[in-house]
């Protein structure tokens, strides 16, 4: 199997062209190879394929072989693999994707792309539509809601760009807290450090098993 590895922002995936290569099992195959010991290491696998409603489907499985909805990073990479190989001398491209169709703004320096635009749409942020499961306070939208994290509370706000995010202002980062963020399905995990969660199973769906999430990147600003 003929593979590309890429990233943005450091969020990297195992590209394949899905319109040339033949996997016979998607989510074993993405378990394999994304595992960063015996594997190449990746977030996940993206497979390009043709699409019959856009110019390209991103069909991407994470790290731990389930589907991924969209990934704006991945994305951007398939606007990059796409150009720079000859597959569409398009400027302005679509992609179809689980989290709907996408359209991204290549720009092009010395015959190869060198940065990619994504139109990633509206946000969604009512609650059962990202999902998550809101307490009595917060039916419209969960913006500012308390989450336990070690024994310290933060405040939570959920959104989603196609895959659902929870995003944290911290005012300080403890090294060997490991921060789970467990979301809906076709939503983002992310880990630091080597603790635990506190009450969070109560917002999640599904009881919050682990089962149900997928893995990605989360963003967390960090204030003075």
């Amino acid at each position: 199997m003929k593979f590309t590895k890429m990233h943005g922002l450091g969020n990297d995936y195992v590209y394949v062209d899905g319109s040339a290569e033949t996997i016979r099992n998607k989510p074993e195959t993405a378990v394999f190879i994304s595992d960063r010991h015996t594997g190449i290491g990746a977030d996940g696998l993206i497979i390009i394929n043709p699409s019959d409603v856009a110019d390209f489907e991103m069909e991407m499985y994470n790290a731990d072989g389930s589907r991924g909805e969209m990934c704006g990073n991945g994305i951007r990479c398939v606007g990059k693999y796409v150009y720079d190989r000859g597959l569409t001398d398009k400027e302005s491209i679509s992609v179809e994707t689980l989290g709907g169709i996408k359209y991204l703004d290549l720009e092009i320096e010395n015959g190869k792309v060198s940065t990619v635009t994504v139109d990633m749409g509206k946000p969604i942020l009512k609650p059962e539509d990202i999902p998550v499961i809101p307490d009595e306070k917060a039916k419209d939208m969960l913006v500012k809601s308390p989450i336990k994290v070690a024994g310290n509370e933060y405040l939570m706000t959920c959104v989603s760009m196609g895959n659902p995010h929870r995003g944290h202002p911290l005012h300080f980062f403890t090294v060997g807290v490991r921060i789970v963020l467990a979301l809906g399905k076709g939503g983002d995990m992310a880990m630091v450090g080597y603790d635990g969660i506190d009450d969070h199973d109560d917002i999640l769906p599904s009881g919050g098993d682990g089962n149900d999430f997928d893995e990605g990147v989360i963003i967390f600003v960090v204030t003075a």
